[in-house]
C-alpha cells in the first residue's frame, strides 16, 4: 500500500468536491427526461425520439433515452420505425422546470406510439 502525503490527500479531495458540484449544478440547471420502451412493442420496431424538431435518439428493444432538458417549453414526439400507416408523431409538450422528472413510457405498436407519463 503506498503512502499518500496530506498534500496529495488534499488534492484528491478538492477535485471530489469540485467533480460533484459540477454535476449536482448541472442536474439543477434543467428538467430530466427519460423515455422507456415497453418490451412488449418487439424486436423490430424502434421508437425514434424528436425533441424540437431535432432527433435526438432511436431506441431499440431493452433500451431508454435519457437527458436534460433546458428550463422552458420543448416539445417531444414519438415514432415507430418502421411505420408502415405513415400516422404523425405522437406529440407532447413540456414546460420544463429546473430539478423536475419527467418520466415516460413509449407505448403502442407500429400503428402509432404514445407517451404515457410514469
Amino acid at each position: 500500500m503506498k503512502n499518500y502525503t496530506p498534500k496529495a490527500l488534499f488534492i484528491l479531495a478538492m477535485c471530489a468536491i469540485l467533480f460533484g458540484g459540477i454535476v449536482a449544478s448541472e442536474a439543477q440547471t434543467g428538467g430530466r427526461l427519460i423515455i422507456w420502451r415497453i418490451p412488449g412493442l418487439g424486436n423490430d420496431l424502434i421508437v425514434g425520439v424528436t425533441i424540437d424538431g431535432r432527433r435526438v435518439k432511436d431506441i431499440t428493444y431493452g433500451n431508454h433515452f435519457e437527458t436534460i432538458l433546458s428550463p422552458g417549453r420543448h416539445v417531444v414526439m414519438v415514432e415507430p420505425f418502421p411505420n408502415p400507416s405513415r400516422y404523425p408523431p405522437y406529440a407532447v409538450t413540456l414546460n420544463v422546470r429546473p430539478g423536475e422528472l419527467y418520466n415516460f413510457t413509449a407505448k403502442g405498436g407500429t400503428e402509432q406510439l404514445v407517451l404515457k407519463r410514469s
